[in-house]
């Protein structure tokens, strides 16, 4: 093939956190990142640097460095410096389809602040992808994307260029990189005696594959600071082969020109089978299980518990509390939860210091769902917890159900009630007289019509509860826990009931 155009892409691949934990990496993050911005301001012909599709390691790196901000944010805006579009590169088979949707939802927000996305989905290192990948690019307005593990090496799997076709029609055009992945230059030397050999093996496993005459050469690898001098490198190919044109490129160009003249190859489905050309990595699915689990738990309980019943607070508003925004709460759930998604970190092919890192992330992002349900709750039944500690009489006992889904249920429910029995002084005196009450008695339920809601006593025992409330000390009671069974009237889908309890 003559006439070729390659593509220099300066880039890092940049696991934030592997077979070492998020802190030191970051270490060794900020001294590359130092080094990068230097060369950038002190080289115009260092057209652009791919910073790995994640801005994460823009967070990482101002966080030590936020003097720096301004400068990021003019590299970005003037395309040199590229950032997004994920705000982490997770792994895209074990984090549900929301949780992909937050982490590009999350990786554009904080793209545009800082001067503009990325508009390819890179996805370097995953180990493997869904059918929807593309549908998903599509939703952010993108077209195009790259992918390594889980594709190649079977029938029809020959070339570097594909129209990927999700389930609901919508394709995205995909560059699939070489068996040597995201660091097939990462040795071009800018030297005139030693790179003829270097670029020749580099061009044997790029231009077999070409389904076009545009190539893109990514320049870097795992860990690596910038490509000392990319401009020289660039110069010395078209030496080495003067037949070709090379150019140092933005990503997005590259794909700009990507299909002229060629003819991608069309692909469906997910992809996590690529033994023949490069590892996929499936084994992964079985590491660390116990992590994965409470990681699809937090997903579940900010998705379907956390997030609906903050929404409905705030849309109810009247009340004291209610209508609070609980948004931003969610936002650091949400980040904290896709920084734990990092596909070595969730996968289990981390160190175990990288494990017990993630595993106290997701004790902050249950802390934090747990905490936005609360109050969520206190909002929408209209309880106030200062209020009643300023009230003579005792609230009235009531048992409230709140349907997660969006259709009508009924059926038989199991739930646990509390019943009172003494305070447990906590801080200084409040001036109330503690309190002291019979604790379990029998009781009936009776719904929302008045009517008797059939029930069935399981379990009894004495126990602790705390009561929290913004202007007073925790009430600590001692109290009976009554487990019962009952069969409850459909209640509407995200809709609530309330059973009154009579003694």
């Amino acid at each position: 093939m003559s006439g070729l155009i390659f593509h220099l892409i300066p880039h890092t691949h940049w696991d934030r956190e592997w077979y070492l934990p998020r802190a030191a990496f970051q270490a060794r993050l900020v001294p590359a990142l130092d080094d990068l911005l230097e060369r950038l301001q002190a080289d115009p012909s260092y057209r652009s640097f791919l910073l790995d599709g994640q801005t994460v390691l823009v967070a990482d790196y101002l966080s030590a460095r936020p003097e720096q901000e301004a400068e990021i944010r003019t590299l970005v805006k003037s395309g040199r410096l590229q950032i997004g579009p994920w705000y982490v590169l997770a792994d895209e088979l074990i984090p549900s389809g929301e949780a992909l949707v937050r982490n590009l939802l999350l990786g554009a927000a904080d793209a545009e602040r800082l001067g503009g996305r990325l508009d390819v989905l890179y996805s370097p290192d995953a180990f493997g992808h869904p059918a929807v990948w593309p549908t998903l690019a599509r939703e952010f307005g993108i077209r195009a994307g790259v992918v390594w593990r889980g594709l190649g090496g079977e029938p029809g799997q020959e070339r570097d260029l594909y129209r990927w076709r999700g389930p609901d029609g919508r394709d995205a055009l995909v560059w699939h990189l070489p068996p040597a992945g995201y660091e097939i230059g990462a040795a071009l030397p800018a030297d005139g005696d030693r790179l003829p050999a270097a670029w020749g093996a580099v061009r044997a496993g790029l231009v077999g594959r070409a389904a076009g005459k545009h190539i893109p050469v990514f320049v870097g690898a795992d860990h690596h600071a910038a490509h000392p001098d990319v401009s020289r490198l660039r110069d010395l190919l078209a030496e080495v082969e003067p037949q070709s044109a090379f150019r140092v490129s933005r990503l997005d160009e590259f794909f700009q020109t990507a299909a002229d003249g060629a003819k991608p190859a069309p692909l469906a489905g997910e992809l996590r089978w690529s033994y023949r050309y490069a590892w996929t990595l499936q084994g992964v699915h079985a590491t660390r299980a116990p992590l994965k689990r409470r990681c699809s738990a937090a997903e579940l309980f900010l998705e379907r518990c956390a997030e609906p019943l903050a929404a409905f607070a705030r849309r109810a508003g009247g009340g004291t509390g209610a209508g609070r925004d609980r948004r931003p709460l969610l936002e650091l759930a949400w980040r904290t939860l896709v920084r734990c998604q990092f596909h070595d970190a969730i996968a289990g092919c981390a160190s175990d210091d990288v494990a017990r890192a993630v595993d106290a992330r997701l004790t902050n992002v249950e802390a934090l769902a747990r905490e936005v349900l609360r109050g969520s709750v206190l909002d929408l039944v209209r309880h106030d917890p200062d209020a009643v500690r300023d009230r003579a009489t005792d609230p009235q006992h009531a048992l409230v159900l709140w349907n997660p889904a969006a259709r009508p249920r009924g059926g038989v429910v199991v739930a646990d009630i509390t019943l009172f029995r003494r305070d447990v002084p906590v801080g200084p005196p409040s001036g109330r007289a503690p309190r002291h009450a019979q604790g379990y008695r029998p009781f009936a339920l009776a719904g929302p019509d008045g009517g008797p809601i059939p029930m069935q006593l399981l379990d009894r025992r004495p126990g602790q509860e705390r009561l929290d409330a913004a202007r007073h000390y925790p009430d600590q009671d001692e109290v009976d826990w009554v487990r019962v069974a009952l069969r409850a009237p459909s209640v509407a889908g995200l809709g609530f009931d309330a059973f009154g309890l009579t003694f």
